[in-house]
């Protein structure tokens, strides 16, 4: 079995800066280094409320989550390769970085995943039967069939929900259908549509035509409820229009859609918080809108400023729908004409035996894209009393993974202590079939939120390590404990 160099990919996982820097190690009469087995690795973190991996996004979250959820395959170097190529003397011999083999290895799992049909659309995956839960619940097939089921439930909605779904991750078939089976209808432009009586509304029917000029370009009326609505351009009977530009430009705060005259010339928002017309004359209720920015003025969100609007609900006929102060049709009621009733035991995963399941794909994948997938804790177990008992709201949401209900570990670490805002503490899980392989008994997260803060905590010696980049990167660049961050494809 290969020896995998575990903790330093935890490692990597912490260092989100361009590098970092570390004490030098004390060594005995022998040259050799002295490890303290029961010292405490402190580094720090930002502020973090939940590291459920089902529901959770944020690279913070991910970090601490990992300690605590284990995978069925990891990614490592393959250290067996890279000694017999000459390219390392020793398991963690980093001399040669960029030319280390990297391979998937079986972690949860017995063996590497079996092609039953030759075919690559159906996987078996036989499970360690030494897996457990901090608590002592024994893991096996049946915490999978569970678990994966909770992070495609329907209600739930979970974020991660996409990797067993999705053609570019694993596409089990019938996940797809089976987690969105409660979502309504939705337009062309993503958005949900609503039903008044007969009527049916949406905000794809506000289209109005193309950018004068630019017949790929569509324009749609404004929302009623916005008060852009009220604009009045200096021309007769001239009023402003969104202009859907694609998620490319969400970042700027405007949902894809900027407010623009018939002509496709934007509207701005300044630093002062103000609308900027595109040219002299708009009002906006009778009041003029202006058009130069004064001196110290710029545009807001990266030099764009760009100012967003939605478009309105409308019928297919082009009524404006009567809107709540949410914005909704008054008496709408959410449409599911493509929504079917699907079944957990119709979706392609089966449990064989107690530690043996199959997963059925829409499609072909090989066995490094199944490893892949299924290489981290968002396609790991959730402890299934804990999860049931943290459902609230109808089962829409869960308090799993948040400081009232915690995580429970199968993973390399427990979580011992968690004060908000404070420090998350984790103790080396000796329970853990891999517990060997992880050298630091303790590891602390303080929370941290400012960089400069985290520095001055290294300077005064209450951290082990810390991020220097940016301005800290000129001041750190010469230290011989200066460490650049790995990076393996």
């Amino acid at each position: 079995m290969k020896k995998l160099f575990s903790f330093l990919l935890v490692l990597l996982a912490l260092f989100t800066v361009s590098a970092c820097i570390g004490e030098a190690p004390i060594f005995d009469d022998d040259d050799e280094i002295v490890i303290d087995e029961l010292a405490t690795y402190f580094t720090s973190i930002g502020e973090t409320v939940n590291v459920n991996p089902y529901s959770e996004l944020l690279a913070n979250s991910n970090t601490l989550y990992s300690f605590l959820t284990d995978s069925l395959y990891m990614g490592d170097y393959d250290w067996e390769l890279a000694i017999e190529m000459g390219l390392a003397d020793e398991v963690g011999d980093f001399t040669n970085t960029a030319l280390l083999p990297f391979g998937y290895f079986p972690r949860m799992a017995v063996d590497f995943p079996e092609d039953v049909t030759g075919r690559g659309n159906v996987w078996r995956i036989t499970l360690r039967e030494d897996l457990e839960f901090e608590d002592g619940t024994p893991i096996d097939a049946n915490t999978f069939d569970y678990s994966w089921q909770q992070l495609l439930d329907p209600v739930l909605l979970n974020a991660r929900a996409s990797n067993l779904y999705d053609a570019s991750n694993l596409p089990i078939v019938k996940a797809r259908e089976y987690f969105t089976q409660l979502v309504p209808d939705v337009d062309e432009l993503g958005f949900e549509m609503y039903t008044v009586g007969e009527v049916q509304y949406s905000r794809a029917n506000a289209y109005y035509g193309p950018v004068i000029g630019q017949p790929t370009w569509p324009l749609y009326y404004i929302d009623r409820t916005s008060d852009y609505i009220l604009l009045e351009g200096p021309g007769e009977d001239e009023i402003a229009y969104v202009e859907y530009w694609g998620s490319t430009y969400s970042a700027y705060g405007v949902q894809g859609f900027v407010l623009e005259d018939e002509e496709g010339n934007p509207f701005r928002i300044g630093t002062d918080n103000l609308l900027y017309a595109p040219e002299a004359g708009w009002t906006l209720d009778g009041v003029v809108v202006p058009h130069e920015m004064p001196e110290g003025v710029t545009p807001k969100a990266g030099g764009a400023g760009y100012a967003g609007a939605l478009p309105a609900f409308m019928d297919s006929l082009g009524n404006f729908a009567e809107v709540d102060e949410d914005g909704i049709p008054v008496g709408g009621v959410l449409t599911y004409e493509n929504a079917t009733e699907v079944t957990w035991d119709e979706v392609g995963f089966k449990v064989i035996s107690d530690y043996v399941f199959e997963i059925t794909l829409t499609g072909k994948k090989s066995a490094w894209q199944v490893m892949t997938n299924l290489s981290s804790g968002i396609t790991g177990v959730v402890h299934p009393a804990n999860y049931e008992a943290g459902k609230i709201e109808d089962g829409a949401r869960t308090t799993y993974g948040t400081i009232d209900n915690p995580l429970v570990s199968y993973g390399a670490y427990n979580l011992i202590e968690w004060v908000d805002g404070g420090f998350f503490l984790f103790q080396r899980n000796d329970n853990h079939y891999a517990a060997e392989d992880y050298r630091m008994k303790f590891v602390r997260y303080d929370v941290i939120n400012d960089q400069s803060t985290a520095v001055n905590e290294f300077r005064q010696g209450r951290l082990d390590v810390t991020g220097v980049s940016g301005e800290f990167y000129e001041q750190y660049k010469t230290s011989p404990y200066l460490k650049l961050s790995p990076v393996t494809t």
